[in-house]
């Protein structure tokens, strides 16, 4: 299996994933291009983190796009072995952290807060939504938590009035990607752009 990089620095580079690895549950191209050009303007020089991270093309691509360094997580000891092999390969190994360890215990020991999270955990897992709020609180001040999630599977958040909620829900197909913001003024000032893209994307 191949996934190809879509845009930046490492345009059309390819992580190669061998066929033995028969769970393994790529995020489409078409569903990470589409998130990777919605959270384009908060890229530059951002802290991401990949988690489930699997091949690690999301984070790859937010590299590829200029954001300054991701850590990927994922507790699979032979995926964590393949994106060391990539980081290598494609020259940004030293804009890398690479952890097989749960991602509570990943996020716990990261240095410093995160400005996009991508969670992309298995679709058919409920005890993985109860991790969002938790993410949230690792954000940057304005940081952004992309959740992947099976469309039409399992209950949104804001169940309750104290639930986060999604300020943007796409679906594509069987998925659905849900957008938070840790938006710690409370009234979202000074980011109009984003509002934009959002919007029109």
């Amino acid at each position: 299996m191949k996934l190809r990089i879509v845009s930046g620095s490492l345009k059309g580079r390819y992580l190669t994933i061998p066929d033995r690895d028969a769970d393994f549950r790529p995020t489409r191209e078409r569903v990470r291009e589409a998130v990777a050009n919605i959270l384009e303007p908060v890229i530059c020089n951002a802290a991401v983190a990949d988690l489930c991270a699997g091949s690690g093309a999301f984070g790859f691509e937010m590299l590829s796009r200029g954001a300054g360094k991701c850590l990927f997580v994922d507790d699979n000891r032979f995926r964590v072995k393949l994106l060391r092999q990539h980081a290598e390969r494609f020259g940004v190994a030293s804009r890398c952290t690479i952890s097989q360890r749960d991602v509570k215990s990943s996020i716990r020991s990261y240095p410093e807060r995160l400005d996009i999270i991508y969670f992309d955990p298995p679709y058919d897992e409920p005890l993985f939504v109860e991790m969002i709020p938790y993410l949230m609180r690792v954000l940057s001040e304005k940081g952004i938590l992309v959740y992947e999630r099976r469309n039409r599977h399992g209950r949104d958040l804001a169940a309750s009035p104290a639930d986060p909620v999604p300020f943007d829900c796409r679906s594509y197909g069987e998925t659905k990607v849900q957008f938070y913001r840790n938006d710690s003024t409370g009234d979202g000032a000074g980011e109009p752009s984003f509002e934009t893209v959002v919007a029109e994307t």
